[in-house]
């Protein structure tokens, strides 16, 4: 009698390990479909909480005086009288005025010439004997020996020189002459300046004057308290409930993202977090409680250890993006694998292209069951 109640407990937890076993073990899918399983996540409540701000008081509140507008005519010059000057008229006639008497006119003849060449001897005629070499080669070894006296003439040399000879002597011839004369205005008086009076009317301008209709007073005022309204999140249902999710069977093998970065850099560029709003974000926005894995991967090139600490950074940029976007952190898992996954035979002493080094150097996410961290 003493066994039955250990029996009835071992019995107890046999059935309580049986139920969530079978929990456990996912439903069927859809052929193409895999199930993963999920965390139910945290459900908020946002209500609204009145808050005193201020309290209701009294006041005094000054009432100001009350006025009304009336139009009133003010003189601000009186009238007066000016004289205004009238200047002469005058009227403009033409008159020709003689600035140059006549005189005679005097017409000089110059003479006139024929032009007459005399032809004179500047060098006179010469002949004389000279020593020539004939034509030909000289068949002597001393060239004096061909030497020959020859009778040589040359001519005198001669100038044309041009002489003037009068033709007409010089004269003169006079004819009378004719003054000049110039047009000039003048100013002919028609009337005589004067002086004219003229009345100045008086001036005025229109004011706007404010009387006084009620004087100010003072009067007491009840202030009203003031409230206001703060949104708040109450906890609706803390999650944490296992479930079990259909999803793509390719979303739970690791899938490539077309993310680059800079060298040596784990920052996110501008196109990378595009991709990531674009490829993840909507994802894991229309199916919370799944959990994600981010796998950050470079080539063989440098320091392994190096490489190994610089993909976990990327990985980790990736992760802190997505939960600065609203993703719980617990279900996002940053891996950085380094150069230990190469997707070529691009390893250490290797020679490869830049394309093929660009293969390795990659990031992939999937969808994995969830872990608790």
């Amino acid at each position: 009698m003493k066994k039955y109640p250990q029996f009835i407990a071992i019995h107890l937890l046999l059935a309580i390990a049986l139920t969530t076993q079978a929990q456990q073990q996912p439903p069927a899918s859809q052929p193409g479909k895999c199930m993963v399983q999920g965390l139910t996540p945290p459900q908020f409540e946002t209500i609204d909480r009145r808050g005193l701000v201020r309290p209701a008081y009294k006041t005094y509140e000054a009432v100001p005086a009350e006025y009304r507008t009336v139009d009133v005519r003010i003189m601000v010059k009186p009238p007066s009288k000016k004289y205004v000057y009238v200047p002469a008229e005058f009227e403009t006639v033409v008159e020709m005025v003689a600035v140059k008497d006549a005189a005679t006119q005097v017409e000089l003849v110059p003479p006139t010439f024929d032009t007459l060449y005399e032809t004179i001897e500047t060098r006179p005629p010469t002949a004389r004997w000279e020593y020539r070499y004939p034509p030909g080669d000289c068949k002597s070894e001393d060239p004096r020996d061909c030497l020959v006296l020859q009778y040589v003439e040359r001519p005198g040399a001669y100038l044309k020189i041009p002489t003037l000879k009068p033709r007409t002597s010089a004269g003169f011839r006079t004819a009378p002459g004719t003054g000049d004369s110039i047009r000039i205005e003048k100013q002919r008086l028609v009337r005589e300046a004067r002086v004219e009076e003229v009345e100045i009317p008086a001036e005025y301008i229109t004011v706007q004057r404010q009387e006084l209709v009620r004087d100010a007073y003072v009067r007491e005022v009840e202030v009203p308290a003031q409230y206001r309204l703060e949104p708040i999140q109450v906890l609706k249902d803390p999650g944490g409930q296992p479930f079990w999710a259909e999803v793509d069977c390719h979303l739970t093998e690791y899938n490539e993202l077309p993310i680059t970065f800079d060298e040596g850099s784990a920052n996110l560029s501008p196109t990378a977090t595009s991709v990531l709003r674009r490829e993840i974000l909507p994802f894991m926005q229309k199916s919370p409680g799944l959990q994600v894995e981010i796998a950050a991967h470079t080539d063989s090139r440098g320091d392994a250890a190096a490489n190994l600490q610089l993909s976990q950074k990327r990985a980790e940029a990736i992760v802190n993006w997505l939960v600065a976007q609203g993703i719980p952190p617990e279900l996002l898992i940053a891996k950085g694998f380094g150069e230990t996954r190469l997707k070529n035979h691009c390893a250490d002493g290797v020679k490869c292209t830049e394309l093929e080094h660009a293969q390795n150097r990659r990031v992939e996410w999937r969808v994995v069951p969830y872990l608790p961290k």
